[in-house]
């Protein structure tokens, strides 16, 4: 899994580039076989009405195919992060089991476990398919 983390208004400096991976992994690492690239993307908002603020925009790029995104905003930039890397962890999770439950109820899947079933119970699938 590549990480790419850019800054917007502040220094990316490898403190703060650290910080971007620790929280990345901790919340896809174990998604890193589904992961091809993961796009951190920090800016400091500067507003007369609110305090500084910290916003964190996370794009997860999916193998072999799709895209998660992730928002997360706060005064304190880790907590920006945190959010941010939690989102896409959830986002990711959801993604893989919907693609897993997609898969499970193809017809194909289907004819794989009733022979998986049969096997287990002893008896030989049935090897002819009527055309």
């Amino acid at each position: 899994m590549r990480i790419n983390a850019r800054a917007k208004r502040f220094d990316l400096t490898p403190y703060v580039r650290r910080l971007v991976e620790s929280s990345v992994l901790s919340a896809l690492g174990r998604f890193h076989s589904r992961i091809e690239s993961v796009a951190v993307h920090l800016e400091a908002v500067k507003g007369p009405a609110q305090p500084d603020t910290t916003v964190c925009s996370i794009v997860v790029r999916l193998h072999p195919s799709g895209e998660v995104r992730s928002l997360a905003a706060h005064p304190w930039m880790r907590v920006a992060m945190n959010r941010a890397s939690a989102e896409a962890g959830a986002e990711v999770e959801r993604e893989i089991r919907k693609r897993q439950s997609a898969a499970a109820s193809s017809p194909a899947a289907g004819d794989r476990l009733r022979d998986r079933a049969l096997e287990l119970a002893g008896r030989q699938p049935n090897l002819t398919s009527a055309a």
